[in-house]
Parts: structure tokens; C-alpha cells; sequence
């Protein structure tokens, strides 16, 4: 059963277009990489967007929409933030799944 660690980001970042938010998650405490989660069209994507935290950069891109992807690069630090402070103040979700 693996662990996964998340911080809420609905509702902290805006919309971009289509795209929302959801959650960033990771597995282990000094992983170098976060599964950012978003929905597009309010369907939640089975796959998410990998961002290095070592590099702030987004190692994914929103397919077919370059103006949506460019948005989302634009919020790197804004997103590294809002996980830093949520894993310094203790607001971790852990849910564990098979």
C-alpha cells in the first residue's frame, strides 16, 4: 500500500481557462518532484503535471492549448509556495492507496 501526501490547491490559485487546480502530491518527504492534480473541464485528468521542485519547472505541458501552458508555467513559484507553507504548518493530506 503506498502512501501519498497532498496540499489542497483548489480555491488558493486562480482558473486558467479550462483549467483547475486540484492538489499537489507527492510520495516521499524529500521526493524531488510533485504531481501537480487539475481538472480540465471540471473532469478531473487521470495523469497530472510533474513539477521539478529542485528546478521549478514544469516537466509537462497542457496539451493542444499553449496559451493554458504558458499560464501554468507562469504560477510555478506561486504553487511552490502555497506546498511550502502547507508543509511547514502541518496541512498535509495523507491517503494511502493499493
Amino acid at each position: 500500500m503506498s502512501v501519498i501526501k497532498s496540499v489542497l490547491l483548489e480555491g488558493k490559485l486562480d482558473d486558467v481557462g479550462a483549467l483547475r487546480f486540484l492538489r499537489a502530491e507527492w510520495q516521499r518527504d524529500r521526493s524531488r518532484c510533485l504531481l501537480i492534480r487539475y481538472a480540465w473541464n471540471k473532469h478531473e485528468q487521470p495523469l497530472g503535471l510533474r513539477l521539478d521542485i529542485d528546478k521549478r519547472v514544469f516537466l509537462d505541458r497542457v496539451d493542444d492549448h499553449p496559451e493554458v501552458d504558458e499560464s501554468v508555467r507562469a504560477l510555478t513559484s506561486k504553487i511552490l509556495s502555497i506546498v511550502a507553507a502547507a508543509r511547514s504548518g502541518g496541512q498535509i493530506i495523507t491517503s494511502y492507496r493499493d
